[in-house]
């Protein structure tokens, strides 16, 4: 394959929160991957049905890791065989093709400061973003609302590169009313980039 699309293999899975499972891939070739920018996503091609499923999902690991990548799929209800086929048949050692990295979900790198909001799902392309921000040591703080403790993914991941005050993890029900109370007014006027991923709920 080309620099546009890879095989891969899948070399780990794991549940991390409820209906919410992690794929590490690596290059069927034993090649690093190409680096890619926080906040940017593969289209994996998934072999459910008689053509195969294109479904796109956020990179959530470090942008710098170029021997592995990770994904997160949630468990759609009901679906069309993308992630059930992922969440029921994917085995370690399957092989599948994905795409290069797209972003259309990018960093400001002028903003002085950075508010990254995330709910549910909409928590992996912030988590690779959170990690690009520690890494330059810039200001930044993190919104997270989730439907419930079981649904909570990476919240001990994000308090680690958010410590203390700088990462407010939530349920939905009070996410809305904290966000918009402390945070948007003022990312209307200051030079605050403001970086939202979220489902459908």
């Amino acid at each position: 394959m080309n620099e546009s699309s890879f095989h891969v293999v899948i070399d780990a899975v794991r549940d991390v929160a409820s209906g919410i499972r992690e794929f590490t891939f690596r290059r069927a070739d034993g090649q690093p991957f190409p680096l890619y920018s926080a906040g940017s996503h593969v289209v994996v091609s998934v072999p459910a049905g008689e053509r195969p499923r294109r479904n796109p999902y956020s990179l959530l690991g470090d942008p710098n890791e170029r021997m592995s990548w990770r994904i997160a799929v949630r468990r759609q209800e009901p679906s069309r065989g993308g992630s059930a086929w992922l969440h029921e048949q994917a085995r370690v050692g399957d092989r599948l093709d994905i795409t290069a990295p797209m972003n259309l979900f990018p960093l400001i790198s002028t903003a002085r400061s950075h508010l990254l909001v995330a709910g549910g799902i909409g928590v992996t392309p912030i988590l690779s973003q959170a990690r690009e921000l520690a890494r330059r040591g810039a200001d930044f703080e993190v919104h997270y609302a989730w439907r419930s403790p079981a649904h909570a993914a990476y919240v001990a991941e994000l308090e680690a590169l958010a410590p203390g005050p700088r990462c407010i993890t939530t349920m939905k029900a009070r996410a809305c009313a904290s966000i918009s109370r402390r945070c948007l007014p003022v990312a209307a006027w200051a030079r605050i980039s403001t970086s939202v991923a979220r489902p459908p709920w």
